[in-house]
Parts: C-alpha cells; sequence; structure tokens
C-alpha cells in the first residue's frame, strides 16, 4: 500500500510511505507556478504504481473559521484540488482531520521529516496504522 499524506496550505507538505517506510518527502510553495506543477508532477508520478500497489492519498482537511484571509482561501483551493485530482487518478482519497496526525509526529520527526511534510508523513503514518495493518 502507498500512502501519500498531503498538508495543504501556501506551502504543500507531501510525503509518501509504501507499507510504512518512507520513500520521499518534500514541501511545495504553491504560490509560484514552479512549485504548483512539480507538487502536480509528484501526484502524477504516483499514478503508473496505482496498477502494481493500491495508491491512498491522506489528506488533512481544513475548515478554518470566521474571515477568510487570502492565505486560508489559498489552502482550501489546494485542498479541493488535491482531493478531485487525486480521484481523477483514481487513487482512495480520505480527508482528515487535523488533529489525527498528532500521535504520529513523534516518529515522523525520527523519520527526518521537517516542517509542513513531517504533517503530512505524520497523517500518511496515521492513515497507515488505520487502513494499512
Amino acid at each position: 500500500m502507498i500512502v501519500a499524506g498531503i498538508d495543504p496550505g501556501v506551502s504543500v507538505g507531501y510525503a509518501v510511505i509504501q507499507n510504512g517506510t518512507l520513500r520521499g518527502s518534500e514541501i511545495f510553495d504553491t504560490r509560484t507556478s514552479e512549485g504548483a506543477s512539480a507538487f502536480v508532477q509528484e501526484l502524477l508520478n504516483l499514478a503508473p504504481m496505482n496498477a502494481l500497489d493500491s495508491v491512498h492519498l491522506a489528506i488533512e482537511d481544513f475548515v478554518g473559521f470566521g474571515m477568510r484571509s487570502p492565505e486560508m482561501v489559498h489552502t482550501i483551493k489546494w485542498l479541493g484540488f488535491a482531493q478531485y485530482f487525486g480521484m481523477f487518478l483514481q487513487f482512495e482519497v480520505k480527508l482528515q482531520p487535523p488533529q489525527l496526525r498528532k500521535y504520529k509526529l513523534s516518529e515522523a520527526t525520527k523519520m527526518g521529516v521537517s516542517g509542513h511534510a513531517k504533517d503530512a508523513l505524520a497523517h500518511a503514518l496515521a492513515y497507515y496504522d488505520r487502513h494499512g495493518r
């Protein structure tokens, strides 16, 4: 099972595990065309693997509250893009509450990942615990 954890935002955290083992992580600045294109390419790179081993996206859900700042709007748009593009690529997609990653943050840190990518990895690990083992 391949699980890609996604922590959406102005900078998107991204981490991929396969059967619980870290395959890679990255942070994309989605305010730039280069960062946005690189994120899209990472998702496209997973598509051929779906035929060999099921690909799952564990995306941190974001609701927000009050007035929407430009950063909040950007986050909501990227969350929706990741969700529906993943569905288009025929991945299993699950939106997860932010607090679900908390119990896996120390494990993600021990794997040498930091920043938003650590949050994404924690989401992938939490998903794998619940659905992959």
